[in-house]
């Protein structure tokens, strides 16, 4: 089990020096002393992942710039491709996890275009830059014994564990912790890969979504007209309203299976500017929230998903 890294501090600005402090701290953690020499002894501080944290966006792109980067007419095409091949194991993985196949295909695509851009960067070595010399230096020092506990615990070494420069892992860019979580062995080799394994990668994926609470007898949401007298706080993910309530209060939607009936709790959100885009969402955009708080994220995978499915 890993422990809440409480009150942890070094003495030393030097990373050599942090990681001789940390090596016993990881070790009072749980982690077996030589698990954590031979994963930190020696290793150096990473100055591209120290560049990346502090780079700050020049601007921050509007909705429609994140959707055309994102949805793109290849990630559609590959998904749909890849749901075909691979629609005996998502069958099996849907009903054991219930939920449904396109979500994801789409998670997949999103998070590192179905595999192609996993990253690879060495985690062990980008967390512990980062725990060492980022922004979030007790988050990132979690994730970092947990990471060790991922090489303790499984057959994996720290050549293995590679991915973004934030330290996400895999095809579905769990970081550690969501790893040792949530990750599933769904081929039955007793490992659970999500760097080569598809069906370990979707089960993972399909699992994580189910313990956020996923409902396959709805979708995720349906983009809206909202009346002219409609009022900003009325777009609260914390205002429920059910959709014969919304259909009263004058939204207008297309018909459509995503949300299945009327008395199915939904709330009106905007994503991005009020004046770009208006949705109406279930509690599975909520859970996708969850898995990345960005609404740009959420209901791009919701509408990738839905063009993954037609």
């Amino acid at each position: 089990m890993v422990l809440p890294i409480t009150g942890w501090s070094w003495h030393s600005d030097a990373f050599s020096d942090w990681v001789n402090e940390f090596i016993p701290y990881a070790e009072n953690q749980g982690i077996h002393r030589d698990i954590a020499e031979a994963a930190l002894s020696g290793l150096t501080s990473n100055p591209e992942v120290v560049r990346l944290d502090g780079k700050q966006p020049e601007h921050k792109i509007t909705f429609e710039q994140y959707l055309d980067n994102t949805v793109t007419p290849r990630r559609i095409r590959i998904g749909r491709a890849l749901m075909k091949k691979h629609h005996a194991l998502l069958k099996r993985i849907a009903a054991t996890y219930r939920v449904q196949p396109e979500y994801l295909v789409a998670l997949w695509g999103i998070e590192s275009d179905y595999g192609a851009y996993k990253g690879n960067f060495s985690v062990i070595r980008s967390l512990a830059t980062l725990a060492h010399d980022g922004r979030r230096q007790e988050f990132f020092s979690q994730e970092l014994i947990a990471a060790l506990s991922i090489l303790q615990n499984e057959s994996l070494t720290s050549y293995d564990l590679t991915g973004s420069w934030a330290g996400a892992m895999g095809d579905c860019q769990f970081m550690p912790s969501t790893y040792l979580h949530y990750a599933v062995d769904g081929d039955g080799d007793g490992h659970r890969d999500i760097w080569h394994s598809t069906p370990d990668i979707l089960a993972s994926i399909a699992n994580y979504l189910h313990a956020l609470g996923w409902r396959n007898d709805r979708g995720w949401g349906v983009e809206v007209e909202l009346p002219e007298d409609f009022l900003d706080e009325e777009a609260d993910l914390t205002q429920a309203r059910s959709a014969l309530a919304w259909r009263q209060r004058g939204v207008e939607w297309e018909r459509t299976p995503i949300i299945p009936h009327n008395a199915t709790p939904a709330y009106a959100i905007y994503v991005g500017d009020p004046a770009e885009a208006s949705y109406l969402v279930t509690d599975n955009y909520k859970a996708i929230l969850q898995w990345n708080r960005s609404r740009y994220f959420a209901t791009a995978v919701g509408i990738l998903a839905n063009a993954i499915e037609e």
